[in-house]
């Protein structure tokens, strides 16, 4: 049996050379002439349904229906009418007998999937047909008895849901009897190429194209990337750039920038030494960040506090990498429409347009302006902008404006602007007051 579920690759159940999938075969093959309640532990995407769907095919059930449910599709209200049935009149909207999904799988299997979120009422409901096997549709008051095997999955850490009082004691240890862990995508990394040549040869069935290869760098991509999404994420990257091809092979540029983001840094054309480090030092930045921040669940002075670096700090990194990616992201997009490096102009060999050159005070520096502004066009302005300020208002009404002396002596710089029209300050410019002290 353990043969032919490795030459058969009935779905998506893919065997490969990883040890841990094939324990998981070994344990396939030993669960599946038992009526033993198995429960199947892995993350979002593993193909948790494929095993469930190879136990059943190889069991002694294998001529019986098997029903699948989703345990968070459905309000708890609606799943459990679906589960159990109902009577007729136990509800409004319920105008005739209904079955449940327990009944219609009665002699067979029933795969609950997620049923780490399913709610605490049902789970006491679903702890009575484990324990009794026995099945009682909403509004009616006998109980059937159903003989059916049943099959788990979640992809929850059931321990800590169990320490949160998410999850049911007793019902944990029911499915507990017989448990399969299946491992992600991200340590099955030997198993990838052949993976990605099943899906291709899915994909171009589907699509109804002759794509029926990689390019040794596309598939070197493919075993770099982490994959977070598992096998459906690989399933849908590859179908996307069969979509894509115009050619019979997959090549790098089909695939998404995500998944190029996470390759070697590649030197573009005309590209210096320097250029490339900031850019490869940008990307080890970006994902170090992204990873404070998931973890921190946005918040930033945290996310500083993870990384061991000052609030201020963190947000000096996050600017400059997301600025230098988001232009090799626009490089790379302007590359693969056709047009050229980005540095390639329809007006190369024109000679540069001058550029106006600002100084601190506005105004543009060309010519006769490259030198200093003189003190006395700095202290006019200063003027202009000290009479134009609100004066306060005697009681008679009438404005009193206060010695300019009174307050231009406080800064002896101000003053010694406001005495001259010449860049240079001498000692007599001075107030009497700053020269008292002076030889």
């Amino acid at each position: 049996m353990l043969r032919e579920l490795q030459a058969q690759a009935e779905g998506d159940f893919i065997i490969g050379q990883n040890s841990k999938m094939k324990d998981v075969a070994q344990l396939i093959v030993r669960v599946a002439a038992t009526p033993t309640t198995v429960l199947i532990l892995g993350e979002s995407g593993t193909g948790k349904e494929l095993v469930a769907r190879a136990i059943h095919r190889y069991s002694n059930l294998r001529d019986k229906p098997l029903i699948t449910v989703n345990c968070t599709g459905l309000a708890p209200t609606l799943l459990e009418s679906e589960l159990f049935g109902h009577k007729r009149g136990a509800f409004t909207g319920a105008v005739a007998d209904k079955p449940g999904l327990f009944e219609m799988a009665d002699g067979g299997t029933i795969f609950l999937d997620e049923v780490g979120d399913m709610p605490p009422d049902m789970q006491s409901r679903l702890l009575r047909v484990l324990q009794t096997g026995e099945s009682k549709p909403v509004g009616d008051v006998v109980t059937r008895k159903v003989r059916v095997r049943v099959i788990a999955a979640t992809n929850r850490l059931l321990v800590k849901a169990l320490a949160a009082g998410e999850f049911r004691e007793d019902l944990f240890y029911r499915f507990n009897a017989f448990t399969i862990t299946l491992s992600p995508l991200r340590e099955r990394t030997e198993d990838i190429s052949v993976l990605a040549h099943h899906f291709l040869r899915k994909a171009e069935a589907k699509v109804n194209k002759k794509v029926d290869r990689f390019t040794p760098q596309a598939l070197d991509l493919l075993k770099r990337y982490p994959w977070p999404g598992n096998l459906r994420e690989l399933e849908n990257i590859i179908e996307r750039a069969v979509v894509l091809a115009t050619s019979r092979q997959i090549e790098v540029a089909l695939l998404p920038l995500h998944l190029q983001e996470n390759g070697p840094v590649p030197m573009r054309a005309g590209e210096s030494f320097r250029e490339a480090k900031e850019r490869a030092v940008a990307r080890v930045e970006r994902e170090a960040i992204e990873r404070f921040l998931g973890q921190a669940r946005g918040n930033v002075s945290a996310a500083a506090k993870r990384a061991g670096i000052a609030r201020r700090n963190f947000h000096a990194v996050r600017r400059p990498c997301r600025h230098v990616l988001g232009v090799e992201r626009h490089a790379r997009a302007h590359e693969e429409r056709g047009a050229g490096p980005v540095g390639a102009r329809a007006d190369e060999g024109r000679p540069p347009r001058p550029r106006a050159t600002t100084s601190w005070a506005g105004m543009p520096i060309s010519g006769s302006w490259s030198g200093a502004i003189s003190p006395a066009r700095t202290s006019a302005s200063r003027a202009r902008t000290a009479s134009a300020r609100p004066r306060p208002t005697e009681p008679g009404g009438s404005h009193r404006r206060r010695p300019r002396a009174a307050w231009m002596t406080r800064h002896p710089r101000t003053a010694a602007a406001a005495a001259t029209t010449s860049p240079s300050v001498t000692c007599s410019m001075l107030p009497t007051m700053w020269r008292s002290g002076s030889t």
